[in-house]
């Protein structure tokens, strides 16, 4: 009987535990139902966001191009020349417009020994019809170009811009797309060095023999241009790339075109090479950043950038031009100027020898 009567009160003892612990998770999950889900405003900035995150809708039989961080061949630290392609079309599709092939193409051609990344910060797809686009014309031409996706989120990791990129300021500008190119090229030159250059520059002699590490004058003979910029991958170079993303976050400027651009760079390299005047200053109070004097890469002001396309300008612009490394055709002030194939204008004869696959297929107009 005594057996009997502890099995019970054994029995009974677990019995209230169960009891009690049931009671205790039912009221915790009724607690947890009756809490408020807190719900975070959405941004107003979400949909172009997601067009930057997510895309487009894409044809169903189209593919992904690969993110530059996630593949195979990545670009070489020292060896790459970088150009950003920051729109966000609605096709969501892979294209360039022949004179954006034509600048890459004179790149790939004049820089042999440099790998050329070109990348697209929203993500791009390549449908069945791409085998018949100018730029893969010149994939099978050049082995040394290579098209990436550029996750913007994933790029901007471990960088001094990664806060800045989360606060979503940048998506604030009136040049959204201007912007975000003024601040993935110091990304890429900060993380990789190499060279950067906008879509609307022509090279016409090869950078490969000159050391990393430098930026050419442009207007009023004060400005540096950021169209056109080297970093080294490290020591120097490195340390001055973080200096120009860090201004990038702290001073940036959603109203102004050029202030997080040819202005910031100004700003840093006269706090770099401690001078106001940056035109003949020598490379050794530049931390080894070499300011290379306007004809360099900007012989031709923005001003009078239609002459590059008017034949009566020829022989002048040819002249002004001899021994430039580049030339800068201003994309946003000559884009509607329809320039026929064979005209003897600067701009024909020079992309007719730097960019010869291009201009060959441009069909009648470039």
């Amino acid at each position: 009987m005594a057996i009997a009567r502890n099995n019970k009160a054994i029995l009974l003892t677990l019995f209230s535990i169960i009891f009690f612990i049931f009671v205790y998770v039912n009221l915790s999950v009724e607690r947890k139902s009756r809490t408020p889900t807190v719900v975070k405003p959405k941004s107003k900035f979400a949909d172009l966001i997601e067009c930057y995150k997510v895309g487009n809708p894409v044809p169903h039989d189209a593919f992904k191009l690969p993110d530059v961080l996630e593949s195979d061949r990545k670009p070489r630290p020292g060896k790459t020349i970088f150009f950003h392609e920051t729109s966000c079309p609605k096709s969501g599709l892979l294209e360039l417009g022949p004179r954006q092939v034509c600048s890459i193409e004179s790149a790939a051609k004049n820089n042999p020994h440099f790998d050329i990344f070109v990348l697209f910060t929203s993500p791009r797809y390549i449908s069945p019809d791409f085998l018949s686009t100018e730029i893969w014309r010149l994939k099978l031409t050049y082995k040394n170009i290579f098209l990436r996706n550029n996750d913007m989120w994933e790029y901007t990791k471990n960088s001094s811009g990664v806060k800045f990129l989360e606060s979503e300021k940048l998506f604030s500008s009136h040049f959204l797309p201007v912007h975000m190119s003024d601040f993935l090229r110091l990304l890429s030159i900060w993380k990789y060095g190499g060279i950067y250059m906008d879509t609307d520059i022509i090279v016409k002699r090869t950078f490969e023999n000159l050391p990393l590490n430098y930026g050419g004058i442009e207007e009023h003979g004060v400005d540096l241009n950021n169209g056109l910029l080297s970093l080294a991958p490290n020591g120097n170079g490195h340390e001055i790339g973080d200096l120009f993303i860090k201004d990038f976050a702290k001073n940036f400027r959603p109203d102004g075109w050029p202030d997080n651009g040819p202005l910031l760079i100004t700003r840093v390299l006269r706090k770099v090479c401690n001078a106001t005047d940056l035109k003949e200053i020598p490379v050794e109070r530049c931390r080894g950043f070499k300011v290379y004097p306007r004809p360099m890469f900007w012989a031709v002001s923005y001003t009078i950038a239609g002459h590059f396309f008017d034949t009566d300008k020829f022989e002048s612009l040819k002249d002004q031009t001899r021994n430039s490394y580049s030339i800068h055709v201003f994309n946003h002030m000559t884009k509607d100027i329809k320039h026929k194939i064979g005209t003897k204008s600067l701009y024909g004869v020079t992309t007719q020898e730097h960019c010869p696959v291009t201009y060959a297929n441009a069909g009648q107009y470039l």
